[in-house]
């Protein structure tokens, strides 16, 4: 293409925020749930290493190293795409401030989830904990009530219409995403 560069500069190549929140969303939206999640690991682990590297996240990246470009300490837009990408690709909450509603995906390896999660008025815990046999144990916590639907991938999804307080579940081991 003209006027590429591996090093981006700009909208020469650069790897911006918002398009790959774009990029992902419409992956999922057309049912390629899996090249969405390798999309959004690659992305989320190159801007992870030049954090590391650099010390700051930056307006935009090179699309074929890691490297930062643009302006530095730029956790505006640069920062809204990974962390939305962070909790719902990643921990695999999806979260309704409208009506209440939640789908979880909990496919990752260990304890994992999201404590204390503002969405609206209210507060809402999930936390997937190992126990023996590869088995999870599901924990939900709220403080106000919240329909949540848990998706393991094994079988069919399970509603959980929680009321203020904890609900804790037993799930059978579940689906690795990455």
């Amino acid at each position: 293409e003209k006027g590429y560069t591996p090093e981006g500069q700009y909208w020469n190549g650069a790897v911006w925020a918002p398009t790959n929140y774009m990029v992902v969303k419409g992956l999922e939206e057309y049912g390629y749930e899996n090249l969405a999640s390798k999309v959004t690991s690659r992305y989320l682990g190159n801007m992870a290493e030049v954090l590391r590297t650099t010390g700051t996240i930056w307006e935009n990246y090179a699309p074929e190293h890691s490297a930062g470009h643009g302006v530095r300490n730029m956790v505006g837009w640069s920062g809204d795409g990974p962390i939305a990408l962070l909790i719902e690709n990643v921990l695999g909450v999806r979260a309704f401030a409208a009506n209440r509603t939640a789908t979880w995906r909990p496919r990752l390896p260990g304890e994992n989830g999201l404590r204390n999660l503002t969405v609206g008025s209210t507060h809402l815990s999930l936390v997937a904990s190992p126990v023996e046999n590869g088995a999870r144990t599901l924990t939900m916590t709220t403080d106000a009530p919240w329909t949540v639907t848990v998706d393991t991938g094994k079988g069919k999804p399970q509603t959980f219409r929680l009321k203020k307080g904890t609900t804790v579940v037993e799930r059978p081991a579940v689906a690795e995403a990455f």
